[in-house]
């Protein structure tokens, strides 16, 4: 069921739609949609259905709004709600007050769950996963189907239709071109535009995003005379400022992405500045436009006196961003522009207020000597400062700030001129008309001209994969590209890809600058942070460094750091404050790539052996144990390992159904592995075969097989030195799996061979079934039928002699396969529906979507077209709702010639 706002209103059940009424209802039901679950005032409904706001005969407003609306919208009201019950849709429109609410899903309305997959899409755009925002991007730009409220036909509806267009549809379909244009995808991105984004052909946006795509296509040509003609109608559509930022970009694209051009000095004003003690300028400043027209928009009126922390990761160019707009604006404060170092974290101590107000009153013309001693308290200086500032306009700058509390005193003192602070810290400065923008990371385009701004090569360019790599190796951190930029400058004679290689080898944490330069490395930056953390804080973040990935949950933070719940929501929330970690959702985290190198170096080198080691125990057993809750309800309790012979450390987590525990067991996939290695490494031998024994068969379902042969044979070998015989044979079973799923039969059937001699040896005859089956599966794909087939009967007899249903259905439907294969459907055909009964028996949704799959193959050999089409259609919606991509696609490739069968016929 869907209801759809982004097109004419209406509400769909399996795309058939359902009858709503006249346009009014229609109307009224977009509009409760758009604030679902939200009240709607009853006046505003009536302005919007009949534009009643202008009165009723003035002119075009109101001319059609009946005599009582109230009466004539509580029938429409009760109509609507007559639909609904009629569409069995799961809501209601209740009264409250003088508002109408209509109580819904919102995953049940285009325009919420265009919304949900625009925020999952940016966020996975923000981590660099490109090929999920374009997916999740294109799937909510997909939902936007015509325009909004189309048949609505008044003004409200009109404007409103522009609206959403202009701020929420437009700025996804060039966040979607984006994506695509990261995975150079250009011509995807002309598709996009045309299908998309004609009507906007003057949009600044648009022109500069087609000039970017006829770049990476490299057609210079089209570039050229593409350009002319678009930024002439951008200075005739939009403004000249527009069009200048245009034609920046054409050099920029027209050299092959040159050193960025300087932005052009302020010229001279007409009357003397004033005192002016800003930093040097940096010519060659890269990025920030956004930002840049925030801080013009909120600081540069006289009419306002707004203070606006710039707040971010360190080395993510504060104090670059705003040195570079003070610079620009210069000429907007005449009284003058006051800069502070408040060294809130650098080497020492943060700079003391006393200090600072001293700067800034001898800045205003006062002579040291008639400054009021420190002693005296602020007080006095604050107050003189004020008197000083009196009638002017000063813009101040106070430049790395370690929290509000430094900062509020010199606020006080300097009110009510305009005020930019940076600091890692966020900051709560409601009070004094605070505002807070958070400095991202730089886009990977604008990482690519960062790294080449000081280049003199002009054929550093023309290697755009290399450039792609070096600016992904600094995860758009400036403090990165910065060292990434001086090792181009200074070695101009490298190949690019050497020098990528020569920064992953030696570690860009602290690679640093070239000769007297005095430039610090990247490490040496994030150790002013953590210098100034509390000792219990710094010991958290270290410990974040023993995870095997830059992304971790509350719990596993909990588990590692053997701390109360509460107390690591505290921790993090700290660490978000001061830009070390990022919030990804209500219980996850994510640190930067570079971050995160440096947590695992400070847990290395900065927590106690015996104190990292009980944190790796923990998080080793929280693993064991949450797998085994969740591989209890996923699998049955044959697939479970033996505990651990000594008492756990931590105990694991808890899952209220299989669903649940897969989706853990999906998400968590890449973690298993990198804590299984880390066990490994630990000489963790009880606990890696366990935990690779525990979750194999998962993981070899999920996962790419490459991957896991090493984890595996890590399993092995701890198996074997605790003489584990069943740990053993069971490693063994899940090699042989694995190199049967990378189609190397041979090696698979020898690994195979060697753990079924075990399991007979241990008298284990679930494990001889498992072995015996998975023997005839090799000999199958070697097209060996009759190997295969006495295997099967061999695995068939123990199964059956030791109640193992599950194998049972696994051989029988083997044999079904086997016969299909050797062109005997009639004889699969039996086979395949005694493997489905067992299989709905024992509630195995993925096997019995794979064996009605192969049923449906069969029945349409045998031209029984109607039962493979019903076996197709289970299969289908089984595999769908399981989310077994490679089952649904075998269904949907038989559904498709059954269908063509039967138009044939027909």
């Amino acid at each position: 069921m869907m209801f759809r706002i982004l097109g004419p209103v209406g509400l769909y059940q399996q795309e058939h739609a359902v009858e709503l009424g006249s346009a009014k209802i229609r109307g009224l039901l977009g509009i409760l949609l758009l604030q679902a679950n939200s009240p709607v005032p009853i006046d505003a409904i009536i302005d919007q259905l009949w534009d009643a706001s202008g009165g009723r005969g003035n002119g075009t407003k109101g001319r059609a709004l009946p005599h009582d609306p109230r009466k004539v919208l509580q029938g429409y009201v009760s109509r609507l709600r007559n639909v609904l019950k009629r569409a069995g849709v799961p809501g209601n429109v209740r009264t409250e007050g003088g508002h109408y609410v209509l109580n819904i899903d919102p995953d049940f309305v285009d325009y919420h769950r265009f919304h949900e997959h625009v925020s999952a899409g940016q966020h996975e755009y923000r981590a660099h996963n490109y090929e999920r925002a374009a997916e999740l991007l294109t799937e909510a730009v997909e939902l936007w189907q015509g325009q909004p409220f189309a048949d609505l036909p008044t003004s409200w509806a009109q404007r409103k239709a522009e609206t959403l267009e202009a701020n929420e549809f437009l700025p996804v379909c060039f966040d979607l071109c984006h994506a695509e244009l990261a995975l150079g995808r250009a011509d995807h991105v002309l598709e996009i535009i045309r299908a998309r984004l004609s009507g906007h052909e003057s949009d600044p946006r648009l022109v500069e995003l087609r000039m970017r795509v006829l770049d990476a296509m490299d057609s210079r040509s089209s570039l050229i005379s593409y350009y002319h003609d678009a930024v002439a109608a951008v200075r005739r559509d939009f403004d000249d400022a527009s069009a200048d930022h245009v034609t920046r970009l054409y050099d920029e694209l027209s050299a092959r992405v040159p050193p960025a051009r300087a932005t052009p000095f302020p010229a001279e004003p007409e009357r003397d500045l004033g005192p002016f003690s800003l930093p040097r300028y940096i010519p060659s400043f890269v990025g920030r436009t956004e930002i840049m027209r925030q801080l013009d928009k909120w600081l540069t009126d006289v009419d306002r006196t707004d203070v606006v922390v710039l707040h971010g990761k360190p080395g993510v160019g504060k104090t670059a961003l705003a040195i570079n707009w003070a610079h620009r604006q210069r000429n907007r404060f005449l009284d003058g522009v006051q800069y502070a170092d408040l060294n809130g974290y650098g080497p020492g101590r943060p700079t003391a207020t006393e200090a600072v107000l001293a700067t800034f009153l001898t800045a205003s013309g006062m002579s040291v000597k008639d400054i009021p001693d420190a002693g005296e308290g602020l007080g006095a200086r604050t107050e003189l400062l004020r008197q000083r500032l009196a009638g002017r306009r000063v813009l101040f700058v106070l430049d790395n700030a370690v929290d509000s509390a430094q900062v509020t005193p010199l606020l006080t003192a300097t009110a009510p001129n305009p005020v930019l602070i940076t600091s890692r810290q966020r900051m709560s400065l409601v009070h004094h008309g605070g505002r807070g923008i958070t400095v991202p990371l730089l886009e990977p385009d604008e990482a690519i001209t960062f790294l080449l701004r000081d280049v003199r090569d002009p054929h550093a360019g023309q290697d755009m994969e290399s450039l792609r790599d070096l600016a992904a190796l600094c995860g758009g951190l400036p403090i990165a590209l910065c060292v990434v930029g001086e090792y181009l400058a200074t070695g101009s004679d490298v190949p690019l890809p050497e020098i990528t290689r020569h920064l992953r080898q030696r570690q860009l944490l602290d690679a640093g600058g070239h000769g007297d330069s005095g430039f610090r490395s990247i490490r040496a930056v994030f150790d002013l942070s953590v210098d100034r953390f509390a000792p219990d804080l710094a010991r958290f973040f270290d410990l974040l460094g023993v995870f095997p990935s830059a992304r971790i949950t509350t719990e596993v933070a909990t588990a590692i750091s053997g701390l109360p719940a509460a107390e690591v929501e505290r921790m993090f929330d700290n660490l978000v404050g001061v830009h070390m970690v990022d919030r990804l959702s209500a219980d996850s985290y994510g640190l930067h790539d570079l971050i995160y190198q440096y947590a695992e170096h400070r847990a290395l080198r900065h927590v106690p052996s015996a104190v990292r080691d009980a944190a790796i125990h923990r998080m080793v057993d929280w693993y064991l144990y949450s797998g085994r809750n969740a591989i209890r309800l996923m699998a049955s309790e044959d697939a479970l390992v033996p505990p651990l012979t000594e008492e756990p450390a931590m105990a694991g987590r808890e899952f209220d159904d299989a669903d649940q525990a897969l989706r853990w067991f999906l998400a968590e996939r890449s973690n298993i592995i990198g804590v299984s290695l880390i066990a490994a490494t630990q000489n963790m031998h009880e606990h890696v075969w366990r935990l690779v024994g525990l979750f194999s068969g998962e993981l070899i379902h999920h996962s790419d097989p490459a991957e896991l042969v090493d984890i595996h044979r890590h399993a092995l070998a701890g198996a074997r030195f605790e003489g584990a015989r069943d740990g053993e044979s069971g490693i063994l079973n899940s090699l042989g799996a694995i190199e049967y799923r990378r189609k190397k039969y041979v090696v698979a059937a020898r690994y195979f061979t060697t753990a079924l001699e075990i399991f007979r040896d241990i008298n284990d005859e679930a494990g001889e079934a498992t072995c015996l089956y998975n023997l005839g599966n090799t000999y199958l794909e070697r097209d060996h039928f009759d190997r295969a087939v006495d295997y099967y009967r061999l695995s068939l007899a123990v199964a059956a002699r030791i109640g193992a249903t599950q194998t049972e259905a696994f051989v029988y439907h083997r044999l079904g396969d086997a016969c299909q294969r050797c062109g005997q459907p009639e004889q699969a055909a039996p086979y395949l529906r005694r493997a489905l009964r067992i299989r709905t028996d024992l509630d195995d949704q993925r096997g019995r979507a794979q064996t009605l799959a192969m049923l449906g193959r069969v029945c349409l050999d045998l031209g029984n077209l109607a039962a493979a089409a019903d076996h197709c259609d289970e299969a289908i919606a089984m595999a769908r709702r399981i989310s077994e991509q490679l089952i649904l696609t075998t269904a949907l490739r038989t559904r498709a010639e059954i269908d063509a069968r039967l138009t044939v016929e027909i």
